[in-house]
């Protein structure tokens, strides 16, 4: 563990944004099965107001001084590359690295103009285990104010009880930019919300899972204007495979296709049920009464499933992550060295890619056809992060202020270092690729099923890339079973006090 007391500094600067636009529909549109998955809303709200805006400010009681409250924040932190957890919770120092420095500025603006500490206790994802967390909380000790953990460690702490329904704390609110309610919307369940994703976690975004290409074989092949498609709303799953078809080629000769020649999508397994999320077929959705319901089988479902299966399954197109013996490395070599047009993972490895002389842009993944109005990208349960505040915690009204507080200026000082400073100065490799963020950012859906794991997503993930293409027959012999395993978590979650 490790404790940082941040003292006081003179006024923060704010960063100056130049606003971009963004492709992206405002409203709540759902395709087929997605549950009003938008993101952030109006492009508008991808980043803070500029210097011709008054600055929005949390609403807190006027002149707010906490008389020094020590707020305990217990996170899961990321340490290297492989590490799923947030930056720019904690920093020491200014250090000339855009999130760090964001983040000791804000720091030590709210610290200072709201009288509080920020203790931290950071920890591994390793480490950072519901196991871990509800012994914690089972203990009784009112020793964290907060926890930031990953998704799929959450589906056990919120049915145990262990977290507070956040719509019960006073000062949070959920309808202001620096959170994510589009998230919000598809993490509650019959109007109760336990998690929460905000500003003060905006680098949890790596986990979109988005599509990279290899501007070298799209050139050699003279592929059409990818990002053109995009904005046209022509990339789509037939798109993606009339593309791709034809770049597998054995390029050792030796008449087998192996992990040395050259194919058209290179993919993790767990990742190609990406493309049915880019597809708009979400699994669940909510009904009226924000309960979750399977909304699965319909002939649009079935359709998508089809069409993915076929195009994994045309002869020779894909590689997966276990033709290595270190996986999701070996796909990332593949792409490097150009033996890859299209790459399927999280938006990290365009962090990961820093170093490679590989010219490539991204993608959001395709949509099922034209008539499909928005653009999906999934954040899975092993990669996402979300806020909880723990049934033990005592000080409910200063949690709830403070939370709103390092949201809000995180909205001016860490999202923009992220979005502008991080992605597009340093990762991003053209204008293009960063239009591609806003509407990347602006349309992340997480599945409660992947979430609670109550069957229906790994069901059809594993069909994707099995050897038969039965779907309608899957899906009927799950559905009960599935739905059952939901029915169980809802009224788990009602009886929670």
């Amino acid at each position: 563990m490790k404790k940082i007391k941040i003292l006081s500094l003179a006024i923060v600067v704010l960063f100056l944004f130049s606003m971009v636009a963004c492709a992206k529909d405002s409203g709540n549109v759902q395709p087929e099965n997605i549950n009003s998955g938008q993101a952030d809303g109006d492009p508008q709200e991808m980043l803070p107001e500029t210097e011709t805006k008054s600055k929005m400010l949390p609403e807190v009681p006027e002149n707010l001084n906490l008389e020094g409250y020590n707020f305990r924040l217990i996170y899961n932190a990321k340490y290297d590359e492989t590490e799923w957890g947030v930056d720019g919770i904690e920093a020491e120092e200014e250090m000339g690295e855009a999130i760090n420095d964001a983040a000791y500025r804000r720091n030590a603006y709210v610290t200072e103009n709201y009288n509080f500490e920020i203790t931290g206790f950071p920890y591994s994802m390793d480490e950072m285990s519901a196991s871990f967390v509800k012994k914690i909380v089972m203990s009784g000790e009112d020793a964290y104010d907060a926890v930031i953990i990953r998704q799929n460690q959450a589906p056990s702490l919120i049915t145990s009880g262990s977290f507070v329904d956040l719509k019960t704390m006073p000062y949070l609110d959920f309808e202001k930019p620096w959170w994510d309610k589009g998230i919000m919307e598809l993490l509650s369940i019959g109007g109760k919300q336990f998690g929460a994703f905000g500003d003060l976690i905006v680098t949890a975004n790596n986990a979109l899972r988005i599509i990279m290409f290899n501007k070298k074989i799209a050139q050699e092949h003279m592929l059409e204007n990818l990002y053109a498609l995009v904005k046209e709303n022509k990339w789509t799953l037939d798109k993606f495979y009339e593309m791709s078809k034809d770049v597998p080629l054995d390029l050792n000769g030796d008449g087998v296709f192996g992990a040395e020649d050259r194919y058209g999508l290179v993919i993790q397994n767990g990742g190609v049920i990406g493309l049915a999320f880019g597809a708009g077929e979400s699994l669940t959705s909510k009904n009226a009464e924000d309960f979750p319901v399977l909304t699965i089988g319909s002939e649009r479902s079935l359709q998508v499933f089809e069409k993915i299966y076929d195009i994994v399954h045309a002869q020779n197109l894909v590689l997966y992550d276990s033709a290595f013996a270190d996986t999701w490395r070996g796909l990332q070599r593949t792409f490097e060295d150009n033996r890859g047009l299209f790459f399927g993972e999280v938006l990290q490895l365009v962090e990961r890619m820093r170093a490679s002389d590989t010219d490539f842009g991204i993608l959001p993944f395709p949509k099922y056809d034209e008539s499909q109005e928005n653009y999906y990208c999934f954040g899975d349960s092993w990669c996402m992060n979300h806020i909880f505040v723990p049934i033990t915690n005592r000080h409910f009204e200063q949690t709830g202020q403070i939370l709103e507080i390092l949201n809000a200026e995180s909205y001016y000082t860490v999202r923009p270092a992220y979005y502008d400073k991080s992605l597009n100065g340093k990762f991003v490799r053209d204008e293009e690729s960063s239009e591609m963020l806003d509407i990347i950012l602006s349309n992340k859906i997480i599945s409660l099923d992947e979430m609670f794991g109550w069957g229906m997503y790994g069901t059809i993930s594993g069909a994707l890339t099995s050897n038969s293409a039965q779907f309608a027959s899957v899906i009927d012999k799950n559905t009960d079973k599935v739905t059952k395993a939901i029915e169980k978590t809802v009224d788990i979650i009602l009886n929670i006090e």
